[in-house]
């Protein structure tokens, strides 16, 4: 596996779905049958509120195993972006980096420990969600919680797998993780645990992974550096200062996709949850899948930058691109037209959104995904231009939800994730995708003192 890593990568990445994908299936008509629309509704609306949770990591994650690529391939002479921080170039470089993460991962963790507070005793009670069993919800937010606050722990730990370029390893264990969690929830579901025991058996499980992310980055690093370099305080504000931003897109992003779950039990109800979190869980799936052909290619994209290799560079992205536009085009057509047979024969009729709202969610969808890429290349080069746009971006989506859904029902959720899409992100991703892909290209084509161009 490591003599591909792109390959092995792209592998691992389908593994991950396929685990997430063979939980729901088997998991989700259970939950719901044994639940009941209402507390099924609960549970799914539940884990989309503690979802906020992550972005206490302000985009931690991903700076981290871009600086580690960099780091790993810099060669000691170059002059870094202002997204990339100079460090001690080769393994001394990563060892720093990892150092300084694992310290802004305890940091983030305790910011997650008091949004889980707020979360739990203030925002979801204020909505129709807290019309449930308030004991038994307390007590599911808080395992919740805990859960997403030890995977919060986990980041530095993957993110050093993913920027040594071992991507195959990180998504096999987030894999395992999700397949763990998604069986064992279901195995205490029906030893008659309920969703108080559901939500335990998540928090167990997410402390196995951390434990075995942890591991697998210590084996990486022995023998590499002797000793343990301190990363210093300039070191953590300078990764706080990149990763400030990316972690309002990451915000911002929220706001646009993963707030829509919450946000419509709060509004609607729990019960009207499954059908919207149903099409989304099969939607994100699908494109998902189509982006694990882009994420492996990500550190190679940075360690080609690195180290000058910019026709090699330009040549990840345009593949990468091309391949996701066909792929998501298909996987969404599919979407519409195949998925609502599939989950009517897995979970039963009359728990999913008609076919106007599927129609709208899978173009929103597939814009989304097809920018997405260019946008994911754009950072690994070591910029970040989409501070603003994915901000307001989601402030917009978040409010046309909250003034269209009450009286358009799920059909507004993607309708207003869509024009605000269209207005802002939709075209400012690709404009400046296209840019990079054409620096990349003049930088490729310089002429030489002798005429010749360099390639």
């Amino acid at each position: 596996m490591d003599k591909n890593p792109g390959k092995a990568g792209t592998l691992a990445g389908w593994y991950m779905q396929g685990s997430s994908a063979l939980g729901a299936v088997i998991a989700l008509p259970i939950v719901i049958r044994v639940l009941g629309d209402d507390t099924a509704g609960l549970w799914f609306g539940l884990n989309g509120f503690l979802m906020v949770v992550a972005l206490t990591d302000l985009g931690l994650g991903y700076v981290l195993a871009r600086q580690i690529a960099y780091s790993l391939a810099a060669k000691g002479d170059d002059r870094p972006t202002r997204d990339f921080i100079p460090t001690e170039p080769g393994w001394l470089g990563v060892a720093q980096v990892y150092g300084a993460g694992r310290r802004l991962a305890g940091y983030a963790s305790i910011a997650g420990a008091l949004v889980v507070v707020v979360l739990c005793q203030w925002v979801i009670p204020s909505g129709k969600l807290g019309a449930h069993d308030r004991a038994e919800t307390l007590w599911v937010g808080y395992m919740l919680g805990a859960s997403a606050i030890l995977v919060l722990l986990a980041k530095p730990h993957s993110s050093l797998i993913e920027g040594l370029g071992k991507v195959h390893w990180s998504r096999l264990l987030s894999g395992t993780h999700q397949l763990l969690a998604a069986f064992g929830s279901l195995g205490v579901l029906l030893l008659g645990g309920g969703v108080r025991g559901m939500a335990f058996s998540v928090v167990f499980f997410s402390l196995i992974y951390l434990v075995g992310v942890k591991r697998l980055g210590a084996a990486l690093l022995r023998g590499k550096v002797i000793g343990e370099p301190a990363p210093g305080r300039g070191m953590i504000r300078q990764l706080i200062r990149v990763a400030l931003p990316l972690g309002a897109v990451n915000a911002g992003a929220f706001l646009v996709s993963a707030i829509q779950i919450p946000l419509v039990g709060s509004i609607l109800g729990p019960t009207a949850v499954t059908p919207l979190y149903l099409a989304q869980k099969v939607g994100q799936l699908a494109n998902q899948a189509v982006m694990q052909f882009v994420f492996p290619q990500l550190p190679r994209f940075t360690g080609r930058v690195a180290a000058g290799d910019r026709t090699a560079a330009s040549d990840l992205l345009a593949v990468s691109f091309r391949r996701t536009f066909v792929l998501s085009a298909l996987v969404n057509v599919l979407f519409v037209f195949a998925s609502p047979w599939f989950v009517g024969f897995v979970v039963g009729p009359g728990r999913y959104p008609e076919q106007r709202v599927l129609l709208a969610m899978a173009l929103d969808a597939f814009i989304m995904t097809v920018s997405a890429v260019l946008a994911q290349f754009v950072l690994a080069s070591g910029r970040n231009p989409f501070f603003f746009s994915t901000l307001l971006s989601g402030a917009v989506s978040l409010a046309f939800c909250w003034a269209f859904v009450d009286k358009l029902g799920l059909l507004g959720v993607p309708v207003c994730s869509l024009i605000t899409g269209m207005a802002i992100n939709y075209w400012f991703v690709p404009f400046h995708g296209l840019r990079l892909f054409r620096e990349l290209k003049a930088h490729n084509s310089t002429p030489t003192k002798g005429g010749a161009c360099q390639r």
